[in-house]
């Protein structure tokens, strides 16, 4: 407080808190610090030194108080306050995830005294250093690695291959992966894989992987994924294990294959369509018999009431949730009374609740009428996600 006075900087009170707020604190953004935390109190009135004064001064408090589960650093303009960060060792110590940007100072990760990251999540980019890779290897409690590259990297083989074996949990987004194989097939305990790559050359050999443990397959990119045919032959040795499958576009041959040779599959999204796939649909629910979850696409003129109809006569007793993804501008037909009718067959048929997720659209105020006395009496769970032009 003496400094902050001596640098003429109000704070709005002297007065000393009943509760040592800090030595509560698990999660610290250091970015939102900044962002929306120091400015906001001082109203953007702090000049760059006097900024840099207080959030020094805090630091500290909290470094000196404080242990940390959860630490979020991916803006490198901040990087000057990483020295307060690692100054004290037990600050750190215990740090369980870690979200960070790969061009953050290699001695900040030299100094990271923390050995038992559960979580990573790493943006990588040109300025990637091998200090990262060391931090990397040295985690053998690293159960989840998410990883974003949006440039090719020098050292790339270097950062992959320091990746623990143990990891069961990876998300992969970005430009060319080399060696995405090589590097797949060494994580013998993986249960989860989310890929979003930008060339379909990096799924080279994808059938021939070994994950004997996979249970969740994803992969999030609209255009690049493998092919049809290599999803066949992979999920030939991997299907019976495969609990949550997702891709955006299929073909009636993958689907078939899923419903015939999946049998466990729990949720469930292929990038059907109301309009085109609603066969496909009624598949999935009839013969997926662990069937919990599915997601289906709303195009055109579709009307929902037939996918409600197959969900209420087909649907398997584990199935408890349906998403409705309304592409294009498509405009929900729903009416009232058919939304009413399906909801009280369901009562009649299931015992647990029914999750309605209607993603990137509006409800007209009957229908949310209908949704809202149902969910007061305990038989549906619902969400509205409008369109973002609408928010």
């Amino acid at each position: 407080m003496d400094i902050l006075r001596a640098n003429n900087i109000l704070v709005p009170t002297l007065i000393t808190p009943f509760i040592n707020y800090a030595s509560f604190c698990k999660k610290f953004l250091l970015d939102e610090f900044f962002h929306s935390g120091i400015k906001k109190i001082f109203n953007n009135e702090l000049n760059d030194e006097k900024l840099r004064i207080v959030s020094n001064e805090i630091l500290k408090l909290l470094v000196n108080q404080a242990s940390l589960k959860e630490l979020y650093v991916y803006d490198i303009r901040y990087s000057s306050y990483l020295d307060s960060l690692v100054r004290v060792n037990t600050f750190l110590q215990v740090l369980e995830e870690f979200y960070c940007h790969s061009g953050l100072p290699s001695y900040f990760y030299n100094q990271l005294s923390c050995r038992k990251i559960r979580v990573l999540d790493v943006i990588l980019d040109v300025s990637t250093s091998d200090s990262l890779a060391d931090f990397i290897s040295a985690q053998k409690n690293l159960e989840k690695l998410n990883v974003w590259q949006f440039e090719k990297l020098e050292n790339e083989n270097r950062i992959f291959s320091s990746i623990p074996h143990s990891i069961i949990n990876l998300t992969i987004s970005g430009i060319n992966i080399d060696n995405l194989y090589s590097l797949l097939n060494n994580f013998n305990e993986l249960k989860k894989l989310n890929l979003s790559l930008m060339s379909e050359s990096n799924y080279n050999k994808f059938d021939d992987l070994n994950l004997s443990k996979l249970e969740v397959l994803i992969f999030s990119n609209d255009v690049i994924q493998p092919t049809n045919n290599t999803l066949i032959r992979f999920l030939d040795t991997h299907g019976t294990n495969i609990k949550i499958f997702s891709i955006k576009n299929s073909d009636n041959l993958l689907n078939n294959y899923i419903a015939r040779s999946c049998q466990n599959i729990k949720e469930i999204y292929t990038g059907l369509d109301s309009h085109t796939n609603l066969e496909i649909f009624e598949m999935f629910i009839k013969e997926l018999q662990y069937l919990e979850s599915i997601k289906i696409n709303i195009s055109g003129n579709s009307n929902e009431r037939e996918i409600f109809e197959i969900i209420k006569d087909c649907s398997q007793e584990n199935f408890y949730k349906i998403e409705l993804k309304y592409l294009d501008n498509a405009i929900s037909t729903l009416l009232p009374a058919d939304l009413s009718t399906f909801i009280l067959g369901w009562k009649e048929r299931k015992s647990h609740k029914l999750s309605i997720i209607f993603d990137n659209t509006t409800l007209s105020s009957e229908n949310m009428d209908v949704l809202n006395e149902y969910t007061n009496l305990g038989i549906i769970n619902y969400i509205v996600k409008k369109p973002r032009s609408l928010l």
